[in-house]
């Protein structure tokens, strides 16, 4: 015999014996790796859970980022094709279902459909996943004066180049009419342009318009930013009192983020395993401890947050509160008020 087939007939009988003898329920053999992709703003999913998830799933999740509604909306109309998932505002899910942009939702995929809260359900074809509200937070080692309300921070003179504004037109001119005593939802075309007069005078003091007020905040850059409540108290949480957080007194806005399934994507069931993941109760506290994005969802509050006097929004703020709206038609008047107040 010569030699290769020496070590032929031994590499083959090693591979037989490794066959026979290896625990494949100890070490199963690697299956190869899903991909979920994920389109998302910064900072509503700990990047601790989606390690996590992949841990226990396999399936790797590529996030994609953006910075309003708006911005995903025209990707999608625009024909961006890939993602599995996505987290949106409830406002533009109807939008997305008339322009045919998602899937339906198949509830009977959702483990822990019954705890959702009746009260966060605003479309068939979207999975509430956290809801919250805009505010007010003040940086008091940049800033001593009072601001309570969203008139004080339009109006007030003395803080030309100490604020921030959020670069987003639902956002904005919602609160600039909640300043002038309207509704944050309002089509009247004369209450829009009031809301427009006010924030172009309001520019010619304003620092910055920016999605991400919160670095901005804890790096000292600027003293008063329009926030998301659950971005501010991350913000206090780094900084301790050095933070204030406002609840305006006028009211603001109410938002619920939703999950929906873009149109055509291709991986339903790791889609379907992340959305039940971020819903078991475990993580749905570690959501709400670490963003301080309040549950839609009956879940058991730990006495240390329940005692936490910033995390839960007050009732009377809420009572003057309003949740987003669709509205429909008036969109192109908002549109025409929101290019006014950005090229004045």
């Amino acid at each position: 015999m010569d030699l290769k087939k020496f070590f032929f007939f031994v590499f083959l009988g090693l591979s037989l014996w490794i066959f026979q003898h290896y625990d494949f329920k100890k070490h199963p053999p690697h299956s190869p790796v899903q991909t979920l992709h994920l389109a998302i703003w910064s900072g509503v999913i700990p990047k601790k859970l989606l390690r996590e998830f992949q841990k226990k799933t396999g399936v790797s999740v590529q996030v994609s980022y953006y910075s309003t509604n708006e911005e995903f909306l025209a990707k999608l109309q625009a024909g961006m094709k890939g993602y599995d998932l996505a987290l949106v505002t409830h406002y533009i899910v109807p939008i997305l279902k008339k322009l045919d942009l998602i899937e339906a939702i198949e509830w009977n995929q959702i483990s822990a459909r019954k705890a959702l809260k009746k009260e966060f359900f605003s479309h068939p074809d979207a999975i509430p996943y956290a809801w919250g509200v805009t505010g007010i937070a003040i940086n008091r080692k940049l800033f001593s004066g009072q601001v309570q309300t969203w008139k004080d921070l339009f109006l007030k003179k003395e803080l030309k180049g100490k604020f921030s504004l959020l670069d987003d037109a639902r956002e904005l001119i919602g609160s600039a009419l909640k300043a002038l005593g309207y509704s944050l939802n309002s089509t009247n075309v004369k209450q829009l342009q009031e809301a427009q007069a006010l924030l172009i005078d309001a520019k010619t003091r304003v620092k910055a318009f920016t999605n991400e007020p919160k670095m901005a905040l804890v790096h000292h850059e600027v003293a008063i930013v329009q926030i998301a409540m659950s971005d501010a108290l991350q913000a206090k949480k780094k900084l301790g009192e050095t933070i204030e957080v406002i609840y305006p007194e006028e009211g603001s806005a109410i938002w619920v983020e939703n999950l929906v399934i873009p149109k055509g994507a291709k991986n339903l069931k790791a889609a379907y395993l992340l959305v039940n993941f971020l819903m078991q109760a475990e993580n749905g506290l570690l959501i709400l401890e670490n963003l301080s994005l309040l549950p839609v969802y009956h879940l058991s509050i730990p006495p240390h947050l329940k005692k936490n006097p910033f995390l839960f929004p007050p009732h009377s703020f809420l009572e003057k509160s309003e949740w987003f709206e669709e509205i429909g038609p008036a969109i192109q008047e908002w549109n025409k008020t929101w290019i006014q107040i950005k090229v004045s």
